[in-house]
């Protein structure tokens, strides 16, 4: 007689923060797509990002994952302007956790397992295929075939590592001013705080975005790309022509 068991049902916690929810949803996909799970991944959000909104709407489209979206509790009254965004993470989770249980044991169908603490176990980096930022960046990607290996800079502060517009300008200037082959994936600018977009234009007129120097996209046309917020930066890292990589160090 055949057997009708109902696959493994888990629940997984994502953090705010696309640095969070963004792992958190490529392991659902893992669990459903390689291994039958059906997965409920419970997201803090914090509501201002339209990047966020698309990740999880584009994971709801599987029929074996369930997103279940908490707004963030207001901790306005719990921080100030010299708060980390570590810190205020901590505080925004704490504070949340109560809707978060409300929301479990609110579920028609019990979990078998749910993923939100230690131990952690390291097991290497979940890698998120999206064939439409893959299809995006077929012009990213001619560009550096044309390149000599080793010979192109990627610039990427990510989503915690915001600059001011002063440290966005002279970084613009001194690409400019080296003729260093460079791929720059550029934020806006932030004057509250490097990793205050951790949770979050116009153009000129050569659609040079309005926060970096006038022309700045014609005058380097010919050694440099611009790449406004998200790229495949797997794929570009791991591309020959790729030699160096600037980032950030984030201080906890």
């Amino acid at each position: 007689m055949g057997s009708s068991k109902q696959p493994l049902h888990i629940g997984i916690l994502s953090s705010p923060g696309l640095g969070h929810i963004i792992p958190v949803v490529t392991l659902a996909n893992r669990l459903a797509t390689f291994h039958n799970v059906s997965v409920t991944v419970f997201v803090i959000t914090s509501g201002s990002s339209l990047a966020e909104t698309e990740i999880l709407k584009s994971a709801n489209k599987s029929k074996m994952i369930d997103v279940v979206e908490i707004p963030g509790a207001d901790i306005s009254n719990l921080i100030d302007s010299n708060t980390k965004i570590v810190t205020q993470l901590c505080i925004l989770v704490r504070e949340t956790l109560h809707v978060v249980k409300s929301a479990i044991f609110a579920m028609k169908h019990l979990l078998d397992a749910l993923i939100v603490k230690s131990p952690v176990y390291p097991v290497g980096p979940l890698i998120r295929h999206d064939q439409q930022i893959i299809d995006g960046n077929n012009s990213v990607l001619n560009w550096l075939d044309k390149q000599i290996p080793n010979s192109v800079l990627y610039i990427s502060f990510g989503s915690g590592g915001t600059l001011s517009s002063k440290q966005l300008t002279e970084l613009a200037f001194g690409l400019e001013l080296s003729h260093q082959k460079f791929i720059w994936v550029v934020r806006p600018p932030s004057e509250v705080g490097a990793d205050k977009s951790f949770f979050t234009t116009g153009n000129r007129g050569d659609n040079t975005p309005e926060y970096l120097p006038e022309g700045f996209l014609t005058r380097t046309k010919d050694f440099g790309l611009v790449i406004q917020m998200w790229t495949d930066q797997t794929r570009i890292l791991s591309h020959p022509s790729v030699g160096g990589f600037l980032t950030h160090w984030m201080e906890f």
